[in-house]
């Protein structure tokens, strides 16, 4: 409760400008944190092995992990 007080003595003096550029930097930093999650997520996969995602409007992605394009990258392939 204490950090909330904090927070909210450090918000009140700035002005409606500064308001959307700090929420600004808090969505990208929310981001950023979801993208790091995700890639730590995604290095645990071993190729060959079988993997489920759901895109950001809900459509459910499967797709083996494992060599794509004869060799030539990394990444998923799309099971069929």
């Amino acid at each position: 409760m204490a950090d909330l007080l904090k927070l909210i003595g450090v918000l009140d003096p700035m002005t409606g400008r500064e308001l959307p550029q700090l929420n600004d930097l808090i969505v990208e930093r929310l981001r950023m944190m979801r993208n790091i999650r995700a890639h730590d997520a995604m290095m645990t996969f071993h190729l060959g092995q079988r993997a489920r995602s759901t895109t950001d409007v809900g459509h459910v992605v499967r797709a083996t992990w494992g060599i794509w394009c004869g060799g030539r990258s990394l990444g998923t392939t799309p099971r069929r």
